[in-house]
Protein backbone atom coordinates (compact mmCIF):
# COMPACT_ATOMS: atom_id res chain seq x y z
CA UNK A 1 0.00 0.00 0.00
CA UNK A 2 1.16 3.61 -0.52
CA UNK A 3 1.53 5.90 1.98
CA UNK A 4 -1.03 8.96 1.99
CA UNK A 5 2.34 11.48 2.11
CA UNK A 6 3.69 9.53 -1.01
CA UNK A 7 3.25 11.81 -4.31
CA UNK A 8 4.36 10.73 -7.97
CA UNK A 9 7.11 12.11 -9.79
CA UNK A 10 6.50 15.41 -11.24
CA UNK A 11 6.90 15.68 -14.97
CA UNK A 12 7.83 18.17 -17.44
CA UNK A 13 7.82 22.15 -16.30
CA UNK A 14 6.90 21.08 -12.86
CA UNK A 15 10.06 18.73 -12.55
CA UNK A 16 12.63 20.06 -10.57
CA UNK A 17 15.63 18.81 -12.71
CA UNK A 18 13.76 19.67 -15.99
CA UNK A 19 15.81 20.90 -18.47
CA UNK A 20 18.90 19.84 -16.47
CA UNK A 21 22.28 17.96 -17.65
CA UNK A 22 24.28 15.59 -15.93
CA UNK A 23 27.71 16.81 -15.23
CA UNK A 24 30.68 15.30 -16.67
CA UNK A 25 31.74 13.54 -14.03
CA UNK A 26 27.88 12.01 -13.73
CA UNK A 27 27.66 10.86 -17.79
CA UNK A 28 31.21 9.07 -16.74
CA UNK A 29 29.68 7.13 -13.66
CA UNK A 30 26.93 6.44 -15.24
CA UNK A 31 28.76 5.23 -18.59
CA UNK A 32 31.08 3.32 -16.41
CA UNK A 33 27.97 1.21 -14.29
CA UNK A 34 26.50 0.69 -18.39
CA UNK A 35 29.58 -1.09 -19.39
CA UNK A 36 28.93 -4.93 -20.11
CA UNK A 37 25.46 -4.72 -19.38
CA UNK A 38 23.50 -6.75 -22.18
CA UNK A 39 20.36 -4.87 -23.28
CA UNK A 40 16.88 -7.08 -22.47
CA UNK A 41 15.97 -7.54 -25.57
CA UNK A 42 19.45 -8.77 -27.23
CA UNK A 43 19.36 -12.13 -29.21
CA UNK A 44 15.22 -12.32 -28.55
CA UNK A 45 13.04 -11.83 -31.75
CA UNK A 46 9.82 -11.33 -32.33
CA UNK A 47 7.81 -14.79 -32.89
CA UNK A 48 5.52 -15.24 -35.62
CA UNK A 49 2.23 -15.32 -33.82
CA UNK A 50 3.39 -11.70 -32.66
CA UNK A 51 4.24 -10.58 -35.84
CA UNK A 52 0.75 -11.75 -37.00
CA UNK A 53 -0.80 -10.20 -34.05
CA UNK A 54 0.81 -6.91 -34.68
CA UNK A 55 -0.13 -7.17 -38.72
CA UNK A 56 -3.84 -7.70 -37.99
CA UNK A 57 -4.26 -5.13 -35.52
CA UNK A 58 -2.89 -2.53 -38.01
CA UNK A 59 -4.89 -3.72 -40.98
CA UNK A 60 -7.65 -1.20 -41.73
CA UNK A 61 -5.92 1.54 -40.34
CA UNK A 62 -5.63 4.92 -42.97
CA UNK A 63 -2.31 6.03 -43.91
CA UNK A 64 -1.74 8.73 -42.48
CA UNK A 65 -0.73 11.04 -45.49
CA UNK A 66 -4.38 9.21 -47.60
CA UNK A 67 -6.74 11.84 -48.73
CA UNK A 68 -4.29 14.88 -48.37
CA UNK A 69 -3.49 16.86 -51.23
CA UNK A 70 0.04 18.44 -50.41
CA UNK A 71 1.17 21.30 -53.04
CA UNK A 72 3.14 20.37 -56.06
CA UNK A 73 5.03 22.33 -58.46
CA UNK A 74 4.33 25.74 -58.49
CA UNK A 75 2.35 25.79 -55.82
CA UNK A 76 4.41 24.19 -53.31
CA UNK A 77 6.74 26.60 -50.56
CA UNK A 78 9.60 25.08 -51.58
CA UNK A 79 9.50 25.22 -55.64
CA UNK A 80 12.31 26.99 -56.99
CA UNK A 81 11.69 28.81 -60.49
CA UNK A 82 15.40 29.40 -61.36
CA UNK A 83 17.15 25.98 -60.90
CA UNK A 84 20.30 27.37 -61.29
CA UNK A 85 20.27 28.38 -57.56
CA UNK A 86 19.99 24.83 -56.11
CA UNK A 87 22.91 24.44 -53.89
CA UNK A 88 24.37 21.09 -53.50
CA UNK A 89 25.81 18.01 -55.43
CA UNK A 90 23.56 17.92 -58.04
CA UNK A 91 25.18 18.82 -61.03
CA UNK A 92 27.90 16.15 -59.70
CA UNK A 93 26.17 12.87 -60.03
CA UNK A 94 28.12 9.98 -58.84
CA UNK A 95 26.68 8.10 -62.26
CA UNK A 96 27.43 10.37 -64.74
CA UNK A 97 29.99 8.69 -67.39
CA UNK A 98 32.62 11.63 -67.32
CA UNK A 99 32.60 11.53 -63.45
CA UNK A 100 33.50 8.10 -63.41
CA UNK A 101 35.86 8.64 -66.13
CA UNK A 102 37.51 11.34 -64.31
CA UNK A 103 37.48 8.95 -60.99
CA UNK A 104 38.90 6.35 -62.80
CA UNK A 105 42.16 8.48 -64.28
CA UNK A 106 42.83 9.91 -61.01
CA UNK A 107 42.98 6.90 -59.60
CA UNK A 108 45.08 4.64 -62.29
CA UNK A 109 47.69 8.15 -62.17
CA UNK A 110 47.84 6.87 -58.16
CA UNK A 111 47.83 3.82 -58.32
CA UNK A 112 44.88 3.09 -56.45
CA UNK A 113 46.56 4.03 -53.57
CA UNK A 114 46.39 7.23 -51.08
CA UNK A 115 48.65 10.15 -51.97
CA UNK A 116 49.25 10.61 -48.26
CA UNK A 117 49.96 6.98 -47.99
CA UNK A 118 51.69 6.60 -43.99
CA UNK A 119 50.57 4.39 -40.87
CA UNK A 120 47.07 6.47 -40.60
CA UNK A 121 45.77 5.60 -44.30
CA UNK A 122 42.02 3.99 -43.86
CA UNK A 123 39.07 3.33 -45.41
CA UNK A 124 38.12 3.39 -49.21
CA UNK A 125 40.05 5.64 -51.74
CA UNK A 126 38.31 8.68 -52.96
CA UNK A 127 39.18 10.80 -55.62
CA UNK A 128 39.62 14.53 -53.96
CA UNK A 129 39.65 17.46 -56.41
CA UNK A 130 41.98 19.70 -55.40
CA UNK A 131 40.16 22.82 -56.54
CA UNK A 132 36.48 22.17 -55.39
CA UNK A 133 34.02 21.16 -57.64
CA UNK A 134 31.91 24.70 -56.71
CA UNK A 135 34.40 27.09 -57.29
CA UNK A 136 35.85 26.37 -61.02
CA UNK A 137 33.55 24.89 -63.68
CA UNK A 138 36.71 24.37 -65.77
CA UNK A 139 39.06 22.29 -63.80
CA UNK A 140 35.80 20.23 -62.55
CA UNK A 141 36.93 16.94 -65.23
CA UNK A 142 40.88 17.73 -65.18
CA UNK A 143 42.88 15.08 -64.24
CA UNK A 144 45.83 17.40 -62.64
CA UNK A 145 43.05 18.65 -60.20
CA UNK A 146 42.08 15.44 -58.54
CA UNK A 147 44.48 13.30 -55.90
CA UNK A 148 43.51 9.75 -54.70
CA UNK A 149 43.16 9.89 -50.64
CA UNK A 150 41.39 7.22 -48.67
CA UNK A 151 38.44 8.33 -46.67
CA UNK A 152 40.80 9.00 -43.40
CA UNK A 153 42.84 11.52 -45.10
CA UNK A 154 40.09 12.73 -47.30
CA UNK A 155 39.11 16.25 -45.76
CA UNK A 156 36.42 16.81 -44.10
CA UNK A 157 36.08 21.01 -43.97
CA UNK A 158 36.47 23.56 -46.24
CA UNK A 159 38.77 25.55 -44.16
CA UNK A 160 41.20 22.61 -44.09
CA UNK A 161 40.65 21.92 -47.91
CA UNK A 162 41.86 25.37 -48.20
CA UNK A 163 45.17 24.52 -46.10
CA UNK A 164 45.42 21.69 -47.99
CA UNK A 165 45.27 22.85 -51.65
CA UNK A 166 48.97 23.63 -52.15
CA UNK A 167 50.39 20.46 -50.48
CA UNK A 168 48.12 18.53 -52.71
CA UNK A 169 49.30 20.23 -55.85
CA UNK A 170 52.90 19.81 -54.92
CA UNK A 171 51.93 15.70 -54.86
CA UNK A 172 50.56 15.96 -58.18
CA UNK A 173 52.72 18.14 -60.15
CA UNK A 174 55.76 15.87 -58.21
CA UNK A 175 53.97 12.89 -60.02
CA UNK A 176 53.38 14.76 -63.33
CA UNK A 177 57.21 15.46 -63.35
CA UNK A 178 57.90 11.85 -62.38
CA UNK A 179 55.78 10.65 -65.38
CA UNK A 180 57.37 12.50 -68.18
Amino acid sequence: MISPSFKFSKSGVENPFYGKCHSLETRLKISKTKQGCVAWNKGLETSKKTRLKISSSLKGRMAWNKGKKLPTGENSNRWIKDRTLIKGRHNRNMHDPEYKRWRKMVWDRDYYKCKVDNNDCAGKIEAHHIIAWRESVDLRYEVNNGITLCHFHHPRKRNDEAKLIPIFNSMVLKEKILSL
